[in-house]
């Protein structure tokens, strides 16, 4: 028995007014499957059998894959997307799972699973490929069952639909792209929850039966048939829970990639195409979960600094020419770019901007009229999913206009709208008296053309992503007045000591970058090796000056500071950078350097603290932490010998520990205390003097100096340091 749609004669089995919402014209009927002889058997499993393999073909080097783009500052350099103990941190707050502000987006159940790689194998970027290809094959077995509930149980064209996508080239950009696993969950989500819309529960059995023995019974029998009560109740229950599972994919979708949005869109759609009669209210708890996590989204994200340093309208009347590039890239995927060189148009009256506008227009056209007659509805519902896919990425502004990773999803209602079209005129060509037999022919050979030359174009796609040589060596033969690409080019070479020809490039990519922090702060490394100091410090303070909110461009200045010894503004710069990234561990590290300096043991000790939480095998983190514990040691029992037994030595020693560890008014104190015990203790007034030097109180320096003389006339060290302070008493008043 199969489960068809047969829309001319479906009628409702179900009493009115009992179970779930009954629909008049578009319910669903069991139909029985015909009978199917050895030979059509035989070519089922050998088509399937040669799918499997075109597929497993195309993406076997999808393996190799590294990390690359943005997976190095939120994987591989984020300490806090290593360990699965920081998962509950994910859902309260982005920023503990990406390493700059300006890449935060809310997106708990992805880092979740990163945070779960990279416990298993560290940073292997092989268990991240096996991960991500493990949610791309449960997509496509959900995007058969889906195709297959939309096309009447059509065995051959689900398969060929989701084959048509599976083996795109342009995929690869996504799948080996490990921080845009997002978008796989997302397919894998949206796609599993309009399954369940379909399927849930009007097209299942009423009771689920695994108990039948026509037979005497054995022990097995007899086990099933005792279980087969509690089954059938447990079944019973799901069916009718009060909570549509559908919202379980949903919610799943949305916490890996906020673009998963476009649910109640598509839902609306599909209800419009295939159940009309169904009453529009059922969208609301979709639509609800979806609004509140889009405001949930927006204020995370706002509040960290995420947001476009794109022209905001130049970005929106750029979007339909980006919607004609990437229908152009469905047919013909030969210009794919891993990032992109392509700019905001100039004008909205541009004429690509008019093209765009023109396009989506023809396409919302294509759509509509489409959807009026029976056979193109499918094509239609696929062209409605591409353009409504487009819609996130394309209403909030992105770091970049276009990107090839924005392709996955709505290339999955690209393949069902052009498989769609070609089922539909193959049918009449065949059935034509005159071309049927040629076409009959064709329709094989074409497709057994197709598939190695997707098999081929995936295979050498992937192999772009291998390593950062060929993928940037590819970026910039595609897209040559890529700045960034350019510069993370140049930087690979310097890695491998190929200075000369890395200039070219970096001046290449500043001509283009002319106000980009990032290229500004390696601009200042590389002046910085070369002893330039003052050309390293103006691009230290561009880059601040270009965007406030990059904190490599403080923490690095930071260090930069820490090393030309001024002290007190690296400090101020340090502390910046962990306040805007608090998993910059460059700032921490310069934090760590400057507590420990200062003696400031309890904020070393915290610092150390909050650095192992992010990294827990951070060797400078380890390292700070014991010498802050030291420190506290050491005061802690000097006190505590004070306290139990308040001896002016022992107070006096206190005075030095708390002088030693920059606590400069406990240690006078402790030294009062000493002399209130031996009011005629030199070291005791000698102790308040340096101490009041320090914190600038010359005329008590003055003061406990010449008690210290009174005590001690030929105290040498006491008759220099009085003389000091004297003059340089009588150079201020002299100024």
């Amino acid at each position: 028995m199969a489960l068809c749609v047969s829309p001319g004669q479906r009628k409702s089995h179900e009493p009115e007014g009992q179970g779930h919402p009954r629909l008049s014209v578009y319910n669903l009927t069991i139909t029985p499957e015909p009978q199917q002889n050895t030979a059509d058997i035989v070519l089922r499993w050998m088509t399937l059998a040669i799918i499997v393999v075109a597929v497993l073909a195309a993406w076997a080097n999808h393996f190799d894959s590294s990390f690359h783009l943005d997976d190095i500052p939120a994987i591989v350099n984020n300490p806090e997307a290593h360990s699965p103990s920081n998962v509950p941190l994910f859902f309260s707050d982005p920023r503990t799972y990406e390493a700059l502000p300006r890449f935060t987006s809310y997106r708990p159940l992805l880092f979740a699973q990163f945070a779960y790689d990279y416990s298993s194998g560290g940073a292997d970027p092989r268990l991240f490929q096996f991960d991500t290809f493990f949610w791309f094959t449960l997509q496509l077995l959900l995007m058969y069952i889906l195709f297959r509930l939309l096309s009447g149980g059509d065995h051959y064209f689900a398969l060929f639909a989701t084959t048509l996508y599976a083996l795109h080239p342009a995929l690869a950009d996504t799948l080996d792209y490990t921080l845009q696993r997002g978008e796989v969950l997302e397919g894998v989500g949206i796609t599993a929850a309009l399954v369940l819309w379909i399927v849930w529960p009007r097209r299942l059995p009423p009771e689920l039966t695994f108990y039948r023995s026509p037979g005497p019974p054995g022990r097995w029998q007899l086990t099933k048939r005792g279980i087969q009560p509690f089954i059938s109740a447990a079944y019973r229950r799901i069916v009718k829970a009060p909570l549509p599972l559908y919202l379980l994919a949903v919610v799943f979708a949305l916490l890996a990639n906020p673009a998963s949005v476009i649910f109640p869109v598509l839902l609306l759609v599909y209800i419009k195409l295939w159940e009309p009669e169904t009453n529009l209210r059922r969208l609301i708890p979709a639509a609800a979960i979806c609004g509140v996590y889009w405001v949930l989204q927006a204020a995370f994200t706002f509040r960290s600094g995420a947001i476009s340093h794109l022209p905001l309208f130049a970005y929106w009347y750029t979007q339909p020419w980006i919607a004609m590039r990437f229908l152009w890239a469905f047919f013909v995927p030969l210009h794919l770019s891993a990032d992109t060189d392509l700019q905001p148009l100039a004008h909205f009256w541009s004429p690509l901007a008019l093209l765009g506008y023109a396009g989506v227009a023809a396409l919302v056209r294509l759509a509509m009229i489409a959807g009026r007659r029976e056979e193109w509805r499918r094509a239609a519902f696929g062209v409605w999913w591409f353009l409504i896919a487009l819609l996130p990425n394309a209403i909030v502004p992105q770091q970049a206009v276009e990107a090839d990773w924005r392709m996955y999803v709505p290339f999955m209602g690209l393949a069902f709208a052009v498989m769609s079209a070609a089922f539909v005129l193959f049918e009449r060509w065949r059935q034509s008296p005159v071309i049927g037999p040629q076409v009959n022919i064709a329709g094989p050979i074409l497709a057994a053309l197709l598939i190695p030359f997707l098999v081929w174009g995936s295979w050498e796609r992937n192999l772009v992503w291998q390593s950062d040589e060929t993928l940037w060596e590819d970026v910039i033969a595609t897209s040559p007045r890529n700045g960034h690409a350019l510069l993370n080019y140049a930087l690979m070479l310097i890695s491998h000591y190929d200075t000369h020809i890395a200039a070219d490039y970096i001046a290449q990519a500043a001509a283009l970058l002319p106000h980009d922090a990032a290229l500004e702060v390696q601009l200042a490394l590389l002046a910085n090796e070369d002893g330039r100091d003052t050309e390293a410090e103006n691009h230290f303070r561009r880059a601040i000056s270009f965007d406030p909110s990059y904190s490599p461009a403080f923490s690095y200045y930071g260090r930069w500071l820490m090393t030309h010894q001024r002290r007190e503004e690296a400090f101020n710069y340090s502390e910046k950078a962990a306040n805007l990234a608090r998993n910059d561990l460059v700032a921490r590290h310069s934090l760590l350097d400057l507590y420990a300096e200062r003696g400031d043991w309890n904020s070393l000790r915290r610092v150390a603290s909050e650095t192992l939480r992010l990294d827990p095998n951070d060797v400078d983190g380890t390292r700070a932490f014991r010498v802050a514990q030291t420190g506290l040691d050491e005061i802690r029992r000097a006190e505590t010998l004070a306290k139990s037994d308040p001896t002016a030595d022992h107070y006096l020693n206190l005075s030095v520990v708390y002088f030693r560890n920059v606590r400069y008014q406990d240690s006078a104190n402790a030294a009062r205390e000493a002399l209130k015990l031996h009011p005629d203790l030199l070291e005791a007034y000698f102790n308040l003097a340096t101490v009041y030097h320090v914190m600038g109180k010359d005329d008590d320096a003055i003061a406990a100096l010449r008690e210290a003389l009174r005590i001690s006339p030929n105290f040498e060290l006491a008759k220099k340091n009085l003389a000091f302070e004297l003059a340089q008493k009588a150079a201020v008043a002299n100024k």
